[in-house]
């Protein structure tokens, strides 16, 4: 077994970090658009994405709920194509954001950037009788 070593050119070239993510799920909840000081649109929302997977003959399901954001004119436009129980499908990379608090704690969480989203399947709506 070898080792490469950090300072190599060759091995900087092989082994650039990659940050990016596709996903497809439900949302979770309506998109939110709130705006920054200098009029960007910011649109949050949250999508469930579950696994199935076999225990003993069984299937059981995992969710992983993740927050979104969008920014800019594309997260206007899902925020007004998506709607709670769609399924949607994103593309974006994982971020960190940090904050602190009032009382000064530090505060972090993970949640994606989405550079893109689509309404892949709306939700079935039921039509009263």
């Amino acid at each position: 077994m070898s080792t490469a070593t950090a300072d190599s050119g060759t091995d900087r070239k092989l082994f650039k970090d990659t940050n990016k993510l596709e996903m497809t799920g439900r949302l979770a909840r309506n998109p939110e658009i709130r705006y920054r000081a200098n009029s960007q649109a910011v649109t949050t929302f949250d999508l469930c994405s579950t696994e199935e997977y076999p225990v003993q003959g069984d299937v059981r399901k995992r969710e992983c709920w993740v927050t979104v954001v969008m920014y800019g004119p594309d997260g206007e436009k899902f925020a007004g194509e998506g709607q709670k129980g769609d399924w949607i499908g994103i593309a974006g990379k994982l971020q960190q954001r940090r904050w602190e608090t009032e009382d000064g704690h530090k505060r972090a969480k993970h949640e994606i950037v989405a550079f893109s989203a689509e309404v892949k399947r709306k939700a079935r709506t039921s039509t009263p009788s």
